[in-house]
C-alpha cells in the first residue's frame, strides 16, 4: 500500500512540476527591427511569448539553452541550427532545484515575455555570416546562394524544461542584400 501511495504521489508532483513550465496555450513570435538588411548590417531579435488567454506562468531557462534558432534560405536545402551543447548535462536533475537554473515568468496579453538578442551580417570573401553571440549562433551562407534567393526564414522553437516538449514561433522571414563593393 505504501508503495503505491509513493508512486500516486511521484506521479503527481512530475504533472505539477511539467505543467508549470510548458508553453502550451501561449504564442511564440520572432520580430526583427527591419525586414531587409544589407551584408555587414546589425540586427535585433526579439523573442516573445504570450498566452493565448488571460495569464500564464512559464519557466525559462536562465542561459536560453531550450531554445533553438535556426536561419535557412528559401528553397535551399541546407538548413544549419545551433547546437543545443550538452542539453541533457547542462539542465537540472528532475529532483534538484530548478529554479538555480531557470526563470519564473508570469505573463499576459498585456506583459508578454520579450527577450531581444542582437545579431551582426558579416561578409568575408564568397561567405555571409549571420551570428547572434548571445546564442552561440553562427550560420554561413554562399554569396551567391544569397544572391539567387536573398530571402532568409528564421525559425525557432522552445523545449519544455522537463516535459521535453517543444513548442514552435512562427517564422520570420527576412531579405538580406548584398552590398556592392567599390573597386579600388
Amino acid at each position: 500500500m505504501t508503495k503505491i501511495f509513493f508512486g500516486y504521489t511521484i506521479l503527481f508532483v512530475l504533472v505539477v512540476s511539467c505543467s508549470q513550465n510548458d508553453l502550451s496555450e501561449t504564442e511564440l513570435v520572432l520580430t526583427t527591427d527591419k525586414e531587409v538588411y544589407l551584408s555587414d548590417d546589425q540586427f535585433e531579435l526579439t523573442i516573445m511569448i504570450k498566452p493565448l488567454k488571460s495569464e500564464k506562468k512559464i519557466r525559462i531557462l536562465k542561459n536560453l539553452n531550450n531554445l533553438k534558432i535556426s536561419f535557412f534560405i528559401k528553397d535551399h536545402s541546407s538548413e544549419f541550427s545551433q547546437e543545443l551543447k550538452k542539453h541533457f548535462l547542462e539542465n537540472p536533475s528532475l529532483f534538484s532545484n530548478y529554479s538555480d537554473y531557470s526563470q519564473e515568468y508570469r505573463i499576459s496579453n498585456s506583459k508578454p515575455y520579450i527577450k531581444v538578442v542582437k545579431g551582426k551580417i558579416a561578409e568575408e570573401d564568397n561567405i555571409v555570416i549571420i551570428e547572434i553571440p548571445e546564442l552561440n549562433l553562427k550560420k554561413r551562407f554562399y554569396k551567391s546562394d544569397l544572391l539567387i534567393h536573398p530571402e532568409v526564414t528564421i525559425k525557432g522553437h522552445y523545449y519544455s524544461i522537463y516535459s521535453g516538449v517543444e513548442n514552435y514561433f512562427t517564422p520570420k522571414n527576412i531579405r538580406v542584400i548584398m552590398q556592392q563593393k567599390k573597386l579600388p
